[in-house]
């Protein structure tokens, strides 16, 4: 959107735009009534000339709306201000058209529904209310006959008694605010239906991306999972010839070295190969019931000793009071939290601060703003597992579950797609925050056991 708009709704600017345009259409059937009728009218007739007047009036608003549009930063008060104008402009017409008597109170209900569409309900009955002042102030005015209205044709003279001009105010403030809220309350559902169109479509553009991301996942799990086994056999076979060549050698020889890089590239090797075999055909888990809080303590101790721990990286552990036992494989489940932990800190290669906690969810659909929690009755785990290093770029974020898609220099680009994938056997959900330069944070969710209907 324009910057001139700031953060303005565009369905507003569509509205506002089409209101525009309705007037446009409204002042010229009004105007082509006047004409058509002014063959029996005398153009010097003072009624007449008010109207074409106001339908002057109205057509010059409108141009100057339009040139105003695209400077304007509030559009809220904007259409405010032009249906207001509107109410001005057939608070005239009223008047050039026999006041109380006027057959053209309806315009008011115009304008009335116009906001209930453009600023939904409170937007109706403000401008209902500023209808039912401004026909009361003409109507008071001629009632106690103070201003004479005009009229086209000639009128008939007289008192009108207080019965009929109490009736017509009734009658016409009734209106007002019936037509108020029914529109205001259909332009409500409208909204809320809308506003559920749109979430579904999103939850389906997910769906549809999940099922082709698990699709095109099975696809390469099947074909180069065959591939890895193969390449693993001779892959031993080199590694334990060149372990023989090695002892026959010399350890102050030229080629030892060499040897050495051997070694270390076909472990190296048969580890991705590991992996990738552990991805591409998963165990199915072996669930018993677990404490989540238990394993992320086994999991400090473990990264404390890794070699990727440093020093200057302070390790916060923040764990739901409630010690509740979930349905896991306690295995996978710790492969998970080492996976995300050692990435966590290969992202602070300067030191930082690793946070691991856990929240018990008793009423997911209440407790989190996640839409696949709509309709889950389960309770559910709560793991974060965040850090305060480089982030990942916004461009790599979609791809980072991906099998092979790593940005390091010696990573497999396997450890997430495992973690993806195990998460997903145990029927739970996995999302990542990050901003490059702040942190990175990994939200996992478990359900208590694993609900196949999902």
């Amino acid at each position: 959107m324009a910057q001139t708009i700031y953060h303005q709704d565009k369905d507003l600017l569509f509205k506002i735009k089409v209101l525009l345009a309705f007037r446009v259409i409204i002042i010229t059937v009004f105007m082509g009534g006047a004409f058509l009728a002014s063959p029996r009218i005398e153009l010097h007739n003072p009624s007449f000339q008010g109207i074409i007047s106001l339908i002057i009036l109205t057509y010059l608003s409108t141009i100057a709306y339009s040139l105003a549009l695209k400077k304007i930063r509030n559009l809220y008060l904007f259409s405010y201000l032009q249906i207001l104008g509107d109410l001005l402009i057939e608070t005239g017409i009223i008047y050039f058209t026999g006041g109380i008597e006027s057959p053209f109170s309806f315009l008011y209900t115009l304008s009335i529904i116009a906001a209930s569409i453009i600023i939904y309900r409170p937007g109706g009955y403000f401008i209902a209310s500023m209808a039912t002042i401004l026909y009361g102030l003409i109507a008071n005015l001629e009632f106690y006959q103070i201003i004479t209205p005009l009229a086209i044709s000639q009128r008939v003279t007289g008192i009108i008694s207080a019965e009929y001009f109490l009736f017509k105010i009734f009658l016409n403030i009734s209106a007002f605010f019936l037509i108020a809220f029914l529109s205001g309350y259909l332009a409500q559902s409208l909204k809320r239906t809308g506003r559920e169109l749109v979430e579904k479509k999103i939850d389906l553009i997910e769906m549809e991306e999940q099922v082709r991301r698990a699709d095109r996942l099975a696809a390469i799990g099947r074909i180069a999972a065959g591939m890895a086994h193969e390449i693993r056999n001779p892959l031993a076979s080199i590694s334990g010839s060149i372990q023989l060549l090695k002892e026959e050698m010399s350890p102050d020889g030229p080629y030892q070295k060499l040897m050495d890089i051997v070694l270390t590239e076909t472990d190296r090797l048969d580890r991705i190969i590991t992996d990738f075999l552990t991805y591409a055909r998963p165990a199915p888990p072996h669930l018993q019931p677990c404490n989540i809080n238990n394993l992320l303590k086994e999991t400090i101790a473990l990264i404390m000793n890794s070699p990727y721990y440093l020093p200057q990286i302070a390790i916060e552990l923040s764990l739901d009071k409630k010690e509740t036992e979930i349905l896991i494989d306690p295995n996978q489940i710790r492969q998970v939290f080492w996976n995300l932990s050692i990435n966590a800190l290969q992202a602070m290669p300067s030191g930082g601060s690793l946070r691991l906690s856990t929240r018990w969810l008793e009423k997911p659909w209440k407790d989190t703003d996640k839409k696949w929690h709509k309709n889950l009755n389960l309770p559910l785990a709560e793991i974060i597992i965040a850090d305060t290093g480089i982030g990942i770029p916004s461009q790599d974020k979609p791809r980072i579950f991906e099998p092979f898609f790593t940005t390091k220099d010696n990573g497999s680009g396997l450890g997430l797609a495992i973690v993806y994938r195990i998460i997903e056997e145990h029927r739970g959900y996995i999302e990542v925050d990050s901003k490059e330069g702040e942190g990175t944070s990994f939200h996992i969710w478990l359900p208590t056991y694993p609900d196949n209907s999902k």
